[in-house]
């Protein structure tokens, strides 16, 4: 909609950036974890958590800034420096923390995000981005059962999603003083369910915590959201 320079566009980035955080965590303790609450291992998941951001966002604010002013002349370079810090960070996490790479990618592209050059590799890498969309959305579908999907489950997650969401983001809107206007654009925005959730989903039903049919119906029920939404 070209509505991310306005303020209710700002807002919804921030709140739906909030919501990724979140996915990634979830997503980390789903990969590690399983459905176990044993403190110890929750503490021990929150340190490595804790190092991965610590080391590539922090200590790779100080390496990249000066890779950027000494070696960085073209935009080749640029895009063989954020290649080379990806792979560097996913290493990490990977081998180091036993933590899945999305988590340690996702980490990195936060510490890539703050120089100039970034929107250079944006543009670079985003036909692979929508080539690999594309091949998840492929395989997402060939997991679902038509015949043996329950709708009724689907429906509950879609009311709760797209009036529940709305609901609550236009209230939210509202307590924090924004005008009428911006509320309603704020929470339509929300009135989705992430395709974050998707990867979530995935990455749980590899890892044995549920099966194809919770995939299935959430996958669903985000695919209707989405058109919902729109």
């Amino acid at each position: 909609k070209r509505e991310l320079t306005s303020l209710s566009g700002r807002l919804s980035l921030g709140v739906l950036l909030l919501q990724d955080l979140l996915a990634i965590i979830f997503m980390v303790w789903v990969s590690n974890l399983g459905v176990s609450f044993e403190p110890v291992k929750i503490v021990g998941l929150i340190l490595k958590l804790a190092t991965l951001f610590v080391f590539v966002y922090f200590g790779g604010r100080f390496l990249i800034s000066g890779f950027m002013k000494g070696v960085v002349k073209t935009s080749e370079d640029l895009i063989l420096l954020g290649l080379t810090w990806l792979l560097v960070s996913v290493y990490i996490g990977v081998n180091w923390l036993q933590l899945v790479p999305e988590v340690a990618g996702f980490v990195a592209g936060l510490s890539l995000a703050g120089y100039g050059g970034h929107v250079q590799l944006v543009n670079k890498i985003k036909t692979i981005r929508d080539i690999f969309l594309t091949i998840f959305f492929v395989l997402l579908g060939l997991q679902i059962d038509f015949v043996n999907i329950n709708w009724g489950i689907v429906g509950v997650i879609l009311v709760v999603v797209v009036l529940g969401k709305f609901i609550v983001s236009l209230i939210s809107a509202r307590m924090v003083g924004l005008g009428a206007n911006k509320a309603f654009g704020i929470s339509v925005g929300m009135t989705q369910v992430s395709e974050f959730s998707l990867v979530v989903m995935t990455m749980g039903f590899v890892s044995g915590v549920w099966g194809k049919e919770a995939v299935a119906i959430v996958s669903m029920a985000g695919l209707l959201s989405m058109v919902a939404s729109t």
